[in-house]
């Protein structure tokens, strides 16, 4: 005659592979990602510069103080690969890292955009709507960084432009210094 404790060790390990199989567990240390996608983001030659640099390490304390910048820098809680800080309550500065885009892939409003370099990197200045201003260039052939200001509702937009075009070469600077 059979007990049901037999059965309870054959329950258990049943449950457990059913959790592990259903909760995408693997036998090797690989990260799962989606099939088409690259683990990398791009070759770590080309992203050598970006591999180990996060958004909020790309302006110093004594930038920041340049800047006239009144706080650390903080993650953008929807978009985790943007840093912002503020300046008055309603300006501030975003340095955007992006490991997998140059800067012809940036999605800016057309209207406003103007090729230009930075210390010999490709970049663009664009105008993006009333108040806003960026100024992006890339980093390699796959990456590139977004330093974008927003001017106060009664200054025009060329004061965020100023402010861009003096915060970028920093952050182009923090990136090269290795």
């Amino acid at each position: 005659m059979t007990s049901k404790r037999n059965y309870l060790p054959i329950g258990i390990i049943t449950a457990l592979l059913v959790f592990t199989v259903s909760c995408g567990g693997n036998a090797s240390n690989e990260k799962n990602t989606p099939e088409g996608t690259d683990n990398q983001g791009g070759s770590s030659k080309e992203n050598g510069e970006l591999a180990e640099k996060q958004p909020c390490d790309l302006i110093t304390q004594k930038q920041a103080q340049e800047l006239e910048i009144k706080n650390n820098g903080e993650i953008n809680e929807f978009d985790k690969s943007t840093c912002q800080w503020k300046i008055t309550r309603t300006s501030g500065i975003d340095v955007s890292v992006y490991r997998d885009k140059h800067i012809g892939q940036i999605n800016f409003s057309k209207d406003e955009t103007s090729s230009t370099k930075l210390n010999g990197r490709e970049a663009v200045i664009a105008k993006t709507g009333k108040y806003n201003c960026s100024l992006a260039f890339n980093v390699s052939s796959s990456s590139s960084i977004s330093v974008s200001s927003t001017a106060e509702a009664t200054d025009p937009v060329e004061t965020a432009c100023d402010l861009v075009k003096k915060a970028a070469p920093m952050v182009e600077h923090n990136i090269s210094d290795n």
